[in-house]
């Protein structure tokens, strides 16, 4: 799976005083956002976008340092400069996800939604031919 790194600007300080500042992300997944709602923090989220949020941006951080289990609390102990580099580093990934996703090139969409396998849909003219 594709995931973005980053180091944060502060970190996270363990019990033994140890900063954990390196951190990777993964994707958001539609399983993120279900779990989220039919989870222990559920109805909070239910009733606060921004909790929502932080939510769901715990769900996505894989580490930060050596800390794998990331819980929505933990998020919310960031400093802001923290958050908003993950963040950041969340739509990056969904950018650079979005630019590996294209059509292939056997497929192509019409301006009215329906899709043709194997022909290239020009405007106006006729069917192509199978052309290998």
């Amino acid at each position: 799976m594709i995931t973005e790194q980053g180091v944060l600007p502060v970190g996270i300080d363990d019990l033994n005083g140890v900063t954990h500042s390196d951190f990777e992300v993964r994707p958001r997944l539609v399983r993120d956002s279900v779990e989220v709602l039919d989870g222990p923090d559920g109805e909070r989220a239910s009733k606060s976008d921004r909790y929502f949020g932080v939510c769901l941006i715990a769900r996505q951080i894989v580490r930060i340092g050596m800390i794998t289990e990331i819980t929505p609390e933990m998020v919310l102990d960031l400093v802001e400069d923290d958050f908003n580099v993950i963040q950041a580093a969340s739509e990056a990934l969904a950018t650079r996800l979005k630019s590996f996703r294209c059509a292939p090139p056997s497929i192509a969409v019409r301006a009215a939604g329906s899709v043709e396998n194997g022909a290239a849909v020009s405007g106006g003219a006729g069917n192509a031919g199978s052309g290998s």
